[in-house]
């Protein structure tokens, strides 16, 4: 006796029974074709990425600001001395080199490049200083940087605090810088106003910190987001497609059974009982069970 197939719905010999995928190739290329469609729509929805010159902040109810920091590029410094003790004859310099639009351009030494890598946002550095002696290198860190890494902006009021976040890099740190808005300072200079073993906060009092409103939102309330338009036109679309479909096939074909005036029927069937089969050998799998099918 041969194996005996599945077969759906109570009349198991009806012609609506759907074929089987494997022995029906336009429903695999319909399927395909879905799935192409939808891992397209995916890739194409926008990811936030990061732009100094395009900082924003709020949405939704919250006040939307805008704050462009390009004219704060490419690089900053911020040196502190130790003046040396009577009798001692070297200075303690520590340096913090920051960028907040993209990964540090300054090229160091050797001894610091070795630390802090091209992809280095802050890098923190140690020196030591003798009179008529080049400067020595004595530590360097790389405080946040990689390939994939951007900077959180987060909103206080309508000021803005970019966050950096530490590297995995032993003796790493966050670095906060936040800034202060003053129309007559351009572009300022920062200030390392704290630190503690896990953060550095940095103030900068510049005319970059001064944020603009979108014209697009005058009362502060947040538009869709590009993706959230991107599901609304996709929704808006699949109900149409279902209801012009449907109402083709019932006007025009005479299919009056639901759900067979739904348009593209077989391939719908098809699809949600290939869902159900992986669904079900999926369960099986994590279950330990097997089950004869019939």
């Amino acid at each position: 006796m041969g194996p005996v197939r599945w077969k759906s719905g109570t009349d198991a010999g009806s012609a609506d029974h759907p074929k089987r995928l494997e022995h029906n190739p336009q429903m695999r290329l319909q399927l395909a074709l879905l799935i192409t469609i939808l891992c397209a729509g995916a890739i194409a929805a926008p990811v936030n990425e990061y732009n100094c010159s395009n900082i924003i902040t709020g949405g939704g109810n919250v006040q939307q600001y805008i704050y462009d920091l390009s004219p704060l590029k490419p690089d900053f410094n911020i040196t502190t001395r130790k003046k040396p003790e009577a009798g001692d004859v070297v200075t303690w310099e520590t340096t913090i080199a920051g960028s907040l639009c993209g990964p540090i351009t300054t090229k160091f030494g050797a001894d610091v490049q070795s630390k802090c890598s091209d992809n280095a946002w802050f890098c923190w550095m140690e020196l030591l200083l003798r009179e008529g002696e080049p400067p020595i290198t004595l530590r360097a860190i790389q405080f946040a940087g990689g390939s994939n890494f951007r900077p959180e902006p987060h909103a206080r009021g309508q000021a803005l605090d970019l966050l950096f976040k530490a590297s995995e890099t032993k003796g790493s740190k966050t670095v906060n810088v936040s800034f202060i808005c003053n129309d007559n300072t351009s572009p300022g200079k920062p200030e390392k106003i704290e630190e503690t073993d896990k953060l550095i906060t940095i103030k900068w009092e510049s005319k970059a910190g001064c944020p603009s409103t979108p014209k697009n939102s005058p009362n502060g309330k947040g538009g869709m987001s590009t993706f959230g338009i991107f599901c609304l036109i996709l929704f808006i679309g699949a109900i149409g497609y279902f209801v012009i479909g449907s109402a083709y096939n019932y006007t025009v074909l005479r299919i009056h059974r639901f759900p067979e005036m739904l348009p593209h029927w077989d391939f719908w069937s098809t699809l949600l009982a290939v869902c159900w089969d992986f669904v079900a050998s999926l369960y099986e799998r994590v279950s330990g069970r097997s089950y004869v099918r019939l």
